[in-house]
């Protein structure tokens, strides 16, 4: 019961800091990540209570459309997160869309299904009613979006680093997180369920040639590398190091 209990808690610090991270570098008032976290755990408690008793149509629903949601998803955030912040005011303030902070600080819709439908599951084994272990699971969650959001929001500021340019970025990362993912679990979770037969070597000695092989070259490489860099260090010239353009 531990390790499922380490699992849920687990899951949900996983999308804590991720919502948190976005939210803390939109370089939003501190009020505003106040009102969004405490909404955010209102609606992880809201879609407990909704699908509580609807856990088999809610497995159906992320079992099905997943994979199309988690490409849409990631399309999503690698678009938001190429385009450029705009200029208002005399003083050339730098704003973003609302269009932009909608979608992007909104956790995945498909993360939040699974985090509700994993307390419905657990909550009979745990012995509790779902209502509270979602209550419980949505206060840990809201408290943890909102700390990890004043955190970064903090940091930003001590740092004195460009919010909006941060946060492009942290999208793009999550984007292409998210789109890796999208690409490769089904097929793991697909590969589970087939029967496995160990691997065979058929030829121990042409794997260890070519083991032998790949370290050589990888080895000569560095060496040569390592050459240039000492020749470039001693004559100074650092042409060869430059981007034209």
């Amino acid at each position: 019961m531990g390790l499922v209990y380490g699992g849920l808690v687990a899951a949900v610090i996983l999308l804590g800091l991720k919502t948190g991270l976005i939210l803390g570098s939109s370089g939003l008032p501190a009020s505003f990540l106040s009102l969004f976290s405490a909404g955010l755990g209102i609606g992880l408690y809201t879609l407990t209570a909704l699908f509580t008793d609807h856990g088999p149509v809610l497995a159906h629903l992320i079992e099905r459309y997943t994979f199309l949601g988690g490409l849409a998803m990631a399309v999503i955030l690698i678009y938001l997160s190429i385009q450029q912040p705009g200029f208002t005011g005399f003083d050339q303030k730098k704003t973003i869309s609302w269009r932009t902070y909608g979608v992007g600080l909104l956790p995945c819709p498909f993360c939040m299904l699974a985090l509700v439908l994993w307390i419905i599951i657990m909550a009979p084994a745990a012995g509790i009613t779902v209502s509270v272990l979602g209550r419980n699971t949505a206060i840990l969650f809201g408290m943890l979006v909102l700390a990890t959001g004043m955190g970064v929001r903090q940091i930003i500021r001590l740092t004195g680093y460009d919010p909006h340019r941060i946060f492009n970025r942290i999208l793009f990362l999550l984007g292409s997180i998210t789109l890796l993912f999208a690409l490769t679990i089904p097929n793991i979770v697909k590969s589970m369920k087939t029967d496995f037969r160990p691997i065979t070597v058929e030829s121990p000695f042409h794997l260890a040639l070519v083991a032998a092989g790949l370290t050589v070259i990888i080895f000569w490489g560095y060496l040569s590398q390592k050459k240039v860099i000492k020749e470039v260090r001693t004559s100074g010239d650092t042409s060869r190091f430059r981007i034209s353009g």
